[in-house]
């Protein structure tokens, strides 16, 4: 008799349960673990609760057992009283030193202002969510960086961004 013989439609419980937990099968686990559930009348989330709490709740003598064997996988969980140890020891990234951002990807921000970017190539502002429409349609496709690539077009860009701020008093 399986674990989830046990419970097969029969335990009912009062406490609200608050608390989801998901995992990652693969197709032929799933279907294996869902014909095993229908088989006694389970949904996936009961039978996956019911292996939580026997493993849980289950005999102290145990302190850990397989509990399925597939082909070349087989789990093993740890049922301890320590709760308050975390299950995965998981190395905790360390804080960036470096604010910059990253060298990958272009941004136009330096050119921004109050929500428009200066296009540098005809001198107006355009709004910066339509920015790289305006690229396509008005300059034949260039990329942004190729737009603030040029040193005489980026000191236009921060000519045009230092009059707006003046205008507005900063």
């Amino acid at each position: 008799m399986g674990i989830l013989d046990k419970y097969a439609r029969k335990h009912k419980s009062t406490d609200p349960r608050t608390e989801t937990v998901s995992t990652k099968l693969t197709k032929e686990e799933y279907k294996r673990y869902l014909a095993y559930l229908e088989e006694r009348g389970l949904t996936v989330s009961e039978g996956t609760r019911y292996l939580i709490l026997e493993e849980i709740d289950g005999d102290s003598d145990k302190k850990s057992r397989p509990m399925y064997t597939f082909e070349d996988h087989t789990l093993l969980i740890s049922a301890t009283r320590d709760m308050e140890k975390p299950l995965i020891d998981r190395p905790k990234p360390k804080p960036s030193t470096n604010r910059k951002p990253s060298a990958g990807r272009f941004t136009t921000k330096r050119w921004q202002f109050n929500g428009k970017t200066a296009c540098p190539l005809c001198e107006i502002w355009v709004s910066t969510s339509n920015f790289r429409r305006h690229a396509d349609t008005q300059h034949k496709g260039m990329s942004n960086e190729e737009i603030f690539s040029d040193p005489e077009k980026i000191e236009i860009a921060n000519r045009m961004v230092e009059e707006e701020k003046k205008k507005a008093g900063l």
